[in-house]
């Protein structure tokens, strides 16, 4: 068994559509990796199991059920931006009815609404109540910085964290970083055709709030650093 701990805004989705080619792939949410599930993972045939927020973090014990475990990293001031944009840009669109009962004003886009009117309502619910849990961010960039320092844990890995893995990418390096990633799994690179969008939007305008991201997020930057330079 594979696992992908999927990070906020690190290019995830091109990583798992390129690993979709080869692999039996996916995804888990709500209270993740619970006791038995790899094993009715592995029955069911699935290859590689990814996760987001640190669902699939190898600190929290999984790592001694799986073959390999990997992760993905952005410089974190980057992604502070790419997260707030994100945040901000994909909670306005109306959506179908049944939908805005239950998360009023948020969609991520057509292909996410069509998906979760095929749910049951069981799985709906639970997917829109993590969606409302993106919302408790704020639009003012200053008070998101404050949050998003507050919950790191949930977007970026230490040092000592990401020793814990048997292999870190770099979002800047993702054509390196997916053949190198390949190698590993054994299977066949493959460029990818779309590289899916991961910026949304510059850090320019925000050039005040910066000094304050590398003080609170300096152990994740270096963590970046490192794992950057031993891309290989």
């Amino acid at each position: 068994m594979i696992f992908f701990d999927r990070l906020e805004r690190t290019g995830s989705t091109t990583i798992v559509n390129h690993l979709k080619f080869f692999l039996t792939v996916k995804g888990v949410g709500g209270n993740g990796l619970t006791d038995g599930l790899v094993e009715d993972l592995e029955e069911e045939g699935v290859q590689l199991v990814h996760g987001n927020n640190g669902v699939l973090k190898p600190t929290l014990g999984y790592k001694r059920d799986v073959d390999i475990c990997f992760t993905f990293l952005r410089h974190p001031v980057e992604q502070v931006v790419s997260l707030f944009h994100f945040m901000n840009n994909h909670f306005t669109i109306t959506v179908d009815e049944d939908i805005k009962r239950k998360s009023p004003g948020y969609h991520h886009n057509a292909r996410v609404v069509k998906a979760l009117l095929k749910l049951n309502n069981a799985d709906r619910i639970q997917f829109l109540e993590e969606l409302l849990q993106r919302k408790k961010y704020s639009s003012d960039f200053g008070t998101f910085v404050n949050q998003i320092i507050e919950d790191r844990r949930m977007y970026f890995r230490t040092s000592e964290e990401i020793a814990e893995y048997d292999f870190v990418g770099i979002t800047e390096k993702m054509d390196e970083s997916l053949q190198c990633l390949s190698g590993l799994l054994g299977i066949l690179y493959k460029k990818p055709r779309v590289w899916y969008n991961c910026t949304f939007g510059s850090v320019e305008p925000y050039t005040e709030y910066i000094p304050v991201l590398e003080e609170n997020l300096k152990e994740y930057i270096d963590a970046y650093n490192e794992a950057k330079g031993a891309l290989r």
